[in-house]
């Protein structure tokens, strides 16, 4: 599925890899995706995130993009490349353990990438 690039405006944004991290304490639920632009070359990570807490029928969601530099976005990739399982947020790989173990990826600078900007993911259409 296509998704709306903020830089050329073009409907060419596409998720690359998606990884599921484990709960945290902030959200239920989190898909790390790497997602690159094939009309821009814009490349980063998107991230969405899904909590069900408080009642039933309260379930909040986030779905954001956010550009990284070409050296924080190839470092991800390599390290995400050597997962076994990502599509299994169980998983007790060494890269689940680290990017798993943060508190949150409300903000992924904090995670220490190199962020040029965030934006809403839209799909395209």
């Amino acid at each position: 599925m296509a998704y709306h690039c903020p830089n050329c405006e073009n409907d060419a944004l596409d998720a690359v890899f998606a990884m599921e991290l484990p709960a945290n304490s902030t959200d239920d639920e989190t898909t790390l995706q790497t997602i690159h632009c094939a009309n821009c070359g814009l490349s980063g990570i998107a991230v969405y995130r899904e909590n069900r807490w408080g009642a039933l029928d309260s379930d909040s969601w986030d779905y954001r993009g956010y550009q990284l530099s070409d050296e924080s976005w190839q470092s991800l990739l390599e390290k995400i490349a050597q997962c076994p399982a990502p599509e299994n947020r169980r998983c007790k790989c060494a890269v689940h353990s680290d990017l798993g173990g943060r508190e949150s990826w409300i903000n992924p600078a904090q995670n220490g990438l190199d962020v040029k900007r965030e934006f809403a993911m839209r799909r395209s259409g």
